[in-house]
This record gives structure tokens, C-alpha cells and sequence, in this order.
């Protein structure tokens, strides 16, 4: 499938194929091209050569009713006015007439605002990742067959993101729904998804290690323990780089015996170890993580001798 607006070809020769229910990432930087995939996989825009079907059928044959129904939940379509959360929540239902009472709604989906609450709050009141996560329930609340979500992630953090998540999961698994998330960044567990792929220079490319197998070991770049004895103690912070982008295979967890997690970026974590950077790293390999790169974070004796040999020097 080929798509773009005029002489400019924004997707070349795309062949995506999702034939199992769950939740599927699409990675890339901006104007790579994600909003253009996902306005043409939702019949938004038409392709230029090239077909698009949901559940089999070709979808500009499909009319009416027969369309499966979907929602595109987009950040540029972030409320901002002063209607209450409650407003905003019937006035979506009453548009697509279907969806949960609210009572109903926030027994099923982890939700961050109480009943009072969506009284009380207006949409104007909310921060960008609030704003987010509510279009994201909107969107949830309309019991879709396929949910199309376009950069809705970008501006959250790693705790909103994995609630977010979170309640995609719970709709794919009481719905059988699919989703196709396309985001700049991602900063949760990838684990969730079934199939992640990055978007660039108008193609799409599995992400490696999205299959869940394990990959072959990365080479190290460089020597990764300059400055220290792999094989001692240390106490020290460490952030083990991963590439392009991180895929987490499975979850590691925050606390075990060879570090403390103490941040997941977007391609790094951030831990303190507890024993030796050989056990880290072996701890890693067997969750088949293998980073690129080991970066060693001073200590703060490091920093003490740095201060003071340049209050020598001066």
C-alpha cells in the first residue's frame, strides 16, 4: 500500500497485516508518516495504490452499518473547554449512541477521577497527559471493534502510560477489539503488545525482538566497565542502553538480587546495583535484554575528587 497528499509520497510500499485481536505499536519520529497510516488502516484517507480491509472486507466497498465500528483517538483532538468530565462522557455516548453507564464504566477500567469527580472537574482544569488519558476513555467508553490512536502517549509518563495500558488491555480482552497505536515515544512495558513496528523513511519494519523469542547477543560497544572491576562489588549507578528502541520482553522486576530499578527510559534503564556488574548484566541476558552500551554514572566519591582536584588546579 502506497499513500501520501499531492506529489508528496508519505508511505511506500506498507504491508501490514494484523489478523489476531490485542493491542500493536507503531514507533517512529515525527513526520515519519504514523498519522498518514493511521488515518488510511481507519478509511480516512484513501490509499493511493493498494487495498485496506477489517475483517476481510475491502473497506471503501463497505457502507453504513456494514463498517465495523471504530474510534480514532487523537491528541490533536484534546478537549479544552469548560464542560465537566461528565458532560464531556454523555455527550460521547449520546454521539455514538452505545456505551456503559459511568457507574458501569468505571467499575470496568482503571479510571483516575471518582464519580463526584467528573462533576466537578472541567476539561480546561486537566494537564496535557490528563487531557490524554481522558480522550483515550472517550474513546473506550464507545465500545469500538477497532481503536486507532494516534500519538496520545507522547505526552504521558511511564505511570499514566502503563494505566493506560492497562485499559487497552481490559477492552481487547472483554471486546475482542484490536488496536493500532501509533506514538513518537513509548514509555511503558512493550510486553503488552502483540506486535510493535517502527515507521521510517515511508516503510514499516517489525521491531526487533517483537516476536517475544530471543535474540542473538549485541555486541558491547567499546569496553562497558572502563573504570571498574566487573566482577567486584559496587554500589554504584548504572544505565544499561538499549537501541533504537527498548522492547521489553518481559517485565523486570524493580527490585531483585542483582540491581534496583530506579527509572525505565525510553531506551535505558537506570538502576543501582547490588552485587557485581557481571550478575547485572547475565540477570539481563536471561530476561533477553542486551544492551549496547553500559554507561557507569560517577559516584559520589567520583565527584568529590573531581571538585577537589579542581580546587588544586585553581
Amino acid at each position: 500500500m502506497t499513500a501520501g497528499y499531492g506529489r508528496h509520497e508519505v508511505l511506500t510500499e506498507v504491508d501490514l497485516n494484523l489478523r489476531e485481536p490485542g493491542l500493536y505499536l507503531v514507533l517512529g519520529a515525527n513526520g515519519s508518516g504514523k498519522s498518514t497510516l493511521l488515518k488510511v488502516a481507519s478509511g480516512r484517507l484513501r490509499p493511493r495504490q493498494g487495498q485496506v480491509r477489517l475483517d476481510g472486507v475491502q473497506l471503501y466497498r463497505l457502507f453504513g452499518d456494514d463498517v465495523p465500528y471504530h474510534e480514532f483517538v487523537s491528541f490533536g483532538a484534546i478537549p479544552d473547554s469548560d464542560a465537566s468530565l461528565l458532560e464531556m462522557y454523555r455527550l460521547k455516548l449520546e454521539a455514538v449512541g452505545r456505551g456503559p453507564t459511568l457507574t458501569d464504566f468505571l467499575r470496568g477500567y482503571d479510571v483516575p477521577w471518582t464519580a463526584k469527580q467528573f462533576v466537578r472537574v472541567r476539561g480546561g482544569m486537566l494537564s496535557t497527559s490528563e487531557k490524554s488519558e481522558l480522550l483515550l476513555l472517550l474513546g473506550l467508553a464507545a465500545s469500538p471493534r477497532f481503536l486507532f490512536v494516534d500519538e496520545v502517549f507522547s505526552q504521558c509518563g511511564r505511570d499514566v502510560t502503563e494505566r493506560m495500558t492497562g485499559n487497552l488491555q481490559r477492552w481487547s480482552n472483554a471486546t475482542g477489539g484490536l488496536a493500532l497505536v501509533a506514538s513518537t515515544r513509548y514509555g511503558g512495558y512493550m510486553d503488552v503488545f502483540a506486535g510493535c513496528f517502527v515507521l521510517s523513511e515511508g516503510k514499516l519494519r517489525p521491531l526487533p525482538g517483537s516476536t517475544g523469542k530471543m535474540e542473538a547477543a549485541v555486541p558491547l560497544a567499546g569496553d562497558p566497565i572502563v573504570g571498574a572491576d566487573s566482577r567486584s562489588r559496587d554500589e554504584r549507578e548504572v544505565a544499561f542502553v538499549f537501541g533504537e528502541y527498548f522492547y521489553r520482553h518481559q517485565r523486570v522486576a524493580r527490585d531483585n538480587p542483582h540491581f534496583e530499578l530506579e527509572a525505565v527510559l525510553e531506551n535505558a534503564l537506570l538502576v543501582r546495583l547490588k552485587g557485581t556488574l557481571d550478575g547485572a548484566l547475565a540477570y539481563l541476558r536471561e530476561m533477553g535484554l542486551d544492551p549496547v552500551r553500559i554507561e557507569l554514572m560517577p559516584s559520589p566519591s567520583d565527584e568529590d575528587s573531581a571538585a577537589s582536584a579542581e580546587s588544586s588546579e585553581s
